[in-house]
């Protein structure tokens, strides 16, 4: 995973290198298509995208918003930074992506994790529980309709 704002690109060859998920946020058509996988089981982690900014129309000033900022008698309104510009731009496009190509996926699993940050590391087990409790018996339903899949091969 990479932070495109946070951290620049890895530079290789002439080439920049960022996450796939600024192109392809769930790849399992990647997984069924070009990888010849037999089965594919997606997991969407991805946030709710639901930030109210303030309506500030075609124009805002930079010295309003700084004094509005510092102004304790007011509320601070919300804009959006380029971080979250960069991250709108990236779920327009993957979100777009993901419609076309959710027949490729035999399981999708959308664990209720959109309450964690990105970076929240320290919360792992409680998300880990969480997430598990959740897919269990999807799971174990999705097996016994196809056991065939639990099956080891020989």
């Amino acid at each position: 995973m990479s932070l495109q704002g946070y951290l620049p690109p890895i530079s290789e060859g002439g080439t920049l290198l960022l996450d796939g998920g600024y192109t392809n946020l769930l790849p399992g058509d990647v997984m069924s298509n070009q990888m010849g996988a037999r089965t594919v089981i997606a997991v969407d982690v991805s946030p709710e995208d639901v930030v109210e900014y303030y309506d500030y129309g075609s124009n805002l000033s930079g010295l309003w918003l700084l004094w509005n900022s510092w102004n304790p008698f007011v509320t601070t309104v919300r804009v959006p930074s380029m971080g979250d510009l960069s991250q709108k731009l990236m779920w327009v496009s993957s979100v777009k992506h993901l419609s076309t190509v959710k027949e490729n996926f035999d399981l999708l699993l959308t664990p209720p994790v959109h309450d964690y940050g990105t970076l929240e590391y320290d919360k792992f087990d409680e998300i880990y529980e969480l997430s598990y409790q959740y897919a269990k018996p999807i799971v174990e339903k999705f097996l016994k309709e196809k056991p065939y899949l639990a099956m080891s091969r020989k």
